[in-house]
Order: structure tokens, then sequence, then C-alpha cells
């Protein structure tokens, strides 16, 4: 049975998992009240846009924000904000991971599978025991009754079998401490149909699963990572199990 979303207020976003960077600079010059910063010398295409400008800030931390503008001719990056404090000058840049934000939707389910442990007898007194191994993930966004042609498009490096990585799911962009690892669900089909005379799509939902079972569900709503295949500390109680054992 699905839950309602619980963590944050925002938009969804799903970032598409890249090898290798794209561009390597370094951030010489910023100009933190229009969220812009200088790199070296570099030449830049429209491919940058979406993607993330990845950074360390003065407490040589990482920080990443997506890039809305640049400027070939001043070497300037513009993007909607750092996720970790503003970069520093000086600072290698990368970018690297196509991010994809989605409007918001009539809901945003999520399910957490309980996975059972073999169940176990005490023969002294006959009392059955089973041990609550953790949770498997899955989510799902409904657009069925509207869909913009421009957001299905940029589902596109979603669903293509070349893709290769998996992706990251932030439930809500607001909390960007809290996401999970995810591919297709593959029990699910992509529906899709047009409104009468051509005005937007309906039927399309989006369902996603996680790759890593969770040993605990959020329901505190802390500002946690998880559902990454590593383990993040900040609270040992959220620990992350491979699938493989």
């Amino acid at each position: 049975m699905a839950t309602k979303v619980i963590i944050g207020e925002g938009k969804p976003r799903i970032v598409i998992q890249e090898e290798t960077a794209t561009v390597i600079s370094s951030v010489t010059a910023i100009d933190q009240a229009n969220k812009v910063v200088t790199l070296g010398t570099v030449t830049l295409t429209s491919a940058v846009l979406n993607r993330y400008l990845v950074t360390k800030n003065s407490d040589d931390e990482e920080t990443k924000g997506k890039i809305i503008q640049f400027d070939n001719d001043t070497d300037k990056v513009k993007t909607e904000g750092f996720d970790n404090g503003f970069p520093a000058a000086g600072a290698e840049a990368t970018i690297i991971n196509k991010v994809i934000d989605l409007p918001f939707c009539k809901e945003i389910s999520e399910a957490y599978e309980p996975v059972m442990g073999k169940e176990k007898t005490k023969y002294h007194n006959r009392k059955k025991i089973r041990t609550l191994k953790g949770f498997y993930y899955y989510a799902t966004l409904d657009y069925s009754n509207y869909a913009k042609r421009s957001m299905l498009a940029s589902l596109v490096d979603i669903y293509d079998a070349t893709r290769g990585n998996a992706f990251l799911f932030y439930p809500r962009v607001d909390n960007s401490n809290v996401f999970y690892e995810c591919e297709i669900d593959g029990a699910e089909y992509f529906n899709i149909a047009q409104h009468i005379k051509n005005q937007g799509h309906k039927y399309v939902k989006l369902s996603f699963e996680g790759l890593s079972m969770l040993t605990k569900i959020p329901l505190d709503e802390s500002l946690l990572d998880i559902g990454m295949s590593n383990i993040i500390v900040q609270d040992d109680t959220y620990v992350i199990e491979d699938l493989d054992e």
C-alpha cells in the first residue's frame, strides 16, 4: 500500500548519472547576488544547460548548482543556486549529470515493501519468529490528467535503454538531502494518450523502483541521504544493505 510523499513540498527531480565530466575548469570569480560564477576560459554549448556545475565552497566541501544560462564571451555561468553554499574562487569546477525538474503532478505516492527473513520456530515454546530485514522503495508520479509535450520530451533520457546508469530520484527538490537511486519499474507499462484536439496528453504515470534496500522508513522526515548504494553517516539508524546479501 502506497503512502503519500513524506519528505518536502517542492517539485520532483531526476538526475541522470554520467560517467565523466563534460568540462573541467576553475572558478575565477563569483557573483553571489546573481548566482553567477566566472570560469577559466572555456567554450560551452547548449549541452551544459540543465546539468550540474560541481565545485567546492569555502570549507572545501562539494557544492553544486543546476546551470540555466551561460555566456562564452564572458565565461560566465548562471545557476539556479547551489545546494551547499556558494563556490569559492579558485576551486576546480566540473559539469556533469543531467538534471530533469518535473512539474507538480496530480499525486506522488511512495511505497515501502517490507522484506522479511525466513520464519523460524522456537522449539521450547513453539513461538514463531520473523525478522524484518528492511524495505524496498517504489514511487509513482501521476500525470494522468494532463502532461505537456515539453515535460514528456524531458523524459527521453530516462526511457532509453542505452542510458547505462541508474538515475537519482528526488521526491521533492526542496529537500535535496533525500533521494533514491532508482530504475524504471519493469512491471509497469508507460501509457500515453492525447487529449481531444491534441491539447496535451493524458494517462501518463511514471513508476520507479529503488535499487537498494532500506532498513528504516523515514517517517520522521529527517534530512538524510537514503536509498544510495553507499552509506552516508549522519544517523546510524539509517543503513543501506546490499541487495546481494
